[in-house]
């Protein structure tokens, strides 16, 4: 008599799939949330945003940001899953592990599709267009590591499309050299900290040729470092002069986190993990603290205008 195969425990699969998504692991969703809501709060700034409104529109920006990482989750791990299995930090991943196949991934991946176009496809039709581009990037991404040894850059425009969405969403009629300087300043962040992110994968890496920017400029990690937080405090200057914010956006939203970003650097040891292990999530921190500088500023300077 043939014994029916068991199924899967119904919590383990959950979880499974919770992992695929990186659900316990918020970092990652809050990176790409922090452009949706810097376009927001320099939007909100130049054009008196009443405070009730900000709130609705962080909590949209916020299950955006969370349906595209959970996308973009799932569509790495089935591009990179053979990748995955030989890399020590993602070996336990679930589709290299065995607790998600490959045709479940996928079959998940398209109800997510699917999930991400009907949400966008209810917004405007300005707002969907962007959408599409945004799924397109973020589709492409991981393929980019195959091609090129600075997917990072390809990244620091798909992570970050959201700033553009979130304007155009708040006002269709954009800002070119506010919004400019904002997705200026926050591709040179990108590339700081996916390059801080990717030297933990250095001697894997490098193993298995697999591009990456740690990969690339591993003699001169440093300088390749230090340039890109310098290019993000330029930018983001640009961004408070443009836009007219007073003294602690400057203090809270670039000194700070520049300041930051150089310590980064300064304390990195290649061959020293506890040296930059914890930066990931340390810049997850830093995203917030320009956050608040921005929405600080339009509280402050902006009180007696009603604003908030």
């Amino acid at each position: 008599m043939l014994q029916s195969k068991t199924p899967r425990p119904l919590l383990p699969t959950i979880q499974a799939y919770a992992d695929l998504i990186r659900f316990n692991k918020p970092a990652g969703t809050v990176f790409v949330f922090i452009p949706f809501a810097y376009s927001l709060a320099v939007s909100a700034h130049a054009t008196k945003m009443p405070f009730i409104e900000v709130l609705r529109c962080l909590s949209l920006f916020a299950f955006w940001a969370f349906l595209a990482r959970s996308l973009a989750c799932t569509v790495n791990d089935i591009c990179d899953r053979d990748i995955d299995g030989q890399v020590a930090r993602t070996k336990k991943r679930p589709l290299p592990s065995g607790r998600v196949t490959l045709v479940g991934a996928t079959t998940f991946l398209v109800g997510q599709i699917m999930s991400f176009v009907a949400v966008f496809y209810h917004v405007n039709p300005a707002v969907y267009r962007e959408s599409l581009i945004w799924l397109v990037l973020i589709m492409v991404y991981p393929w980019m590591k195959r091609v090129t040894n600075y997917p990072q850059a390809w990244l620091g425009i798909a992570i970050n499309w959201g700033a553009v969405i979130g304007w155009t969403y708040i006002n269709e009629n954009i800002n070119f050299p506010v919004l400019g300087s904002l997705m200026l300043g926050l591709f040179a962040w990108t590339m700081f900290y996916d390059t801080m992110y990717a030297v933990q994968d250095l001697e894997d890496d490098t193993k298995i040729g697999i591009g990456s920017s740690a990969v690339a400029t591993s003699r001169v990690l440093h300088t390749f470092l230090y340039i890109w937080a310098i290019t993000f405090a330029v930018f983001m200057t640009m961004v408070g002069v443009i836009n007219h914010h007073g003294p602690i956006f400057f203090a809270l939203s670039v000194s700070a986190p520049f300041a930051s970003l150089v310590n980064q650097v300064r304390c990195l040891v290649l061959h020293d993990p506890s040296t930059y292990q914890d930066n990931f999530a340390r810049n997850s921190r830093v995203s917030l603290l320009i956050l608040g500088g921005i929405f600080a500023d339009c509280l402050v300077g902006k009180t007696s205008s009603s604003v908030f």
